[in-house]
């Protein structure tokens, strides 16, 4: 059995590639479709109203622009529907890439015989969709997925799996909810917050928030 030095913990979205970015250039991009297909209404109005049922129903959630329509107060039209799923498959698949030096940091450190981890919240499917599409899946020794909530339960169980306590395990994560549920235990934790030429910084954590915050992916490696 392979002995291992330390063991990172990484999460998905925010984490390894901006998933807000993402969402919201395909939720654009839809609703863009949309409206050159018929939907009468203008762009601002239309995304806030998707964004309402996503918000409402949840990002897993199917057909979002049905109810968004239905909310609108129009009809399931198909080809208004038909435009909307188009472009934001299109544009998501092109916006989900990694961010920069991720593929670099992960092979440093696992030349450094530390343990990944992967974990994640959401459809499982949808979730390995993205590593897959990201070219990361390969680089990892485990990867839970767990359909509800990212919470504390999930992080113990998943680090009880491999077979290390909280307090041996380093998470790296861009997503406040998530280092919320890590503070609740001894993981040493980092908040990933990237700067990235032409897309909006990341709110500061606040005042007294138990984490480093790194901005270059690369300085884990310097731990």
């Amino acid at each position: 059995m392979q002995k291992f030095d330390r063991t990172f913990v990484f999460t998905l979205n925010d984490t390894l590639y901006d998933a807000t970015f993402q969402r919201s250039q395909a939720r654009l991009a839809a609703v863009e479709a949309m409206i050159e297909n018929g939907l009468p209404v203008d762009v601002e109005t239309a995304y806030n109203n998707l964004e309402e049922v996503v918000n409402s129903l949840g990002s897993d959630a199917p057909d979002h622009f049905n109810v968004m329509l239905e909310r609108m107060g129009f009809g399931a039209d198909s080809r208004i529907i038909a435009a909307g799923v188009v472009a934001y498959r299109e544009v998501s698949r092109a916006a989900l890439r990694p961010y920069p030096d991720v593929q670099v940091v992960l092979l440093g450190l696992r030349d450094k015989q530390n343990r990944l981890v992967l974990l994640s919240s959401g459809d499982p499917v949808k979730e390995w969709e993205k590593l897959i599409i990201l070219g990361l899946a390969h680089l990892f020794h485990a990867v839970f997925i767990e359909k509800a909530a990212f919470g504390k339960e999930f992080l113990i169980g998943s680090l009880d799996r491999v077979g290390v306590a909280p307090n041996e395990a380093i998470l790296v994560s861009g997503n406040e909810d998530e280092l919320k549920a890590a503070s609740e235990l001894a993981l040493q934790t980092y908040h990933f917050a990237p700067r990235i030429p032409g897309r909006t910084p990341r709110l500061p954590l606040p005042t007294g928030s138990r984490y480093r915050t790194i901005k270059r992916l690369d300085d884990l490696l310097k731990i």
